[in-house]
């Protein structure tokens, strides 16, 4: 997909180029990595089941939480008691983790990642 796009890129702009090859190739290859780099920051998901370290650096910034039932929700982490809300102003009953009425599971975080 990137080689494709990086390639269109260039060839739309070959008359500017004085030194085509050279300046190909530098396009290409700084298309490719800006390009790769996006995604890799899009699909940056922190796994707390490898490593539950792996936790937010920043009070309460909105992130994207994934939790144990499949589900995902806009959360937040507070630093100072070590927990996840789904509000940044919390009740009693916003918190992440909890257990399911139905079934008597514990849901919990088991990933998050930024919002880009």
């Amino acid at each position: 997909m990137f080689e494709k796009e990086s390639k269109e890129y260039v060839d739309k702009r070959k008359p500017q180029f004085k030194t085509f090859d050279v300046v190909s190739d530098d396009v290409e290859r700084a298309y490719q990595c800006g390009a790769l780099d996006v995604y890799n920051k899009l699909n940056n998901w922190h796994n707390l089941e490898e490593n539950p370290t792996d936790l937010p650096k920043e009070n309460m910034k909105q992130v994207i939480v994934g939790l144990s039932d499949g589900s995902y929700e806009m959360g937040y982490y507070c630093i100072h008691n070590n927990s996840w809300w789904a509000n940044d102003c919390p009740d009693y009953d916003d918190e992440l983790g909890y257990y399911d009425c139905n079934t008597g599971e514990k849901i919990y975080p088991i990933k998050w990642k930024e919002i880009i």
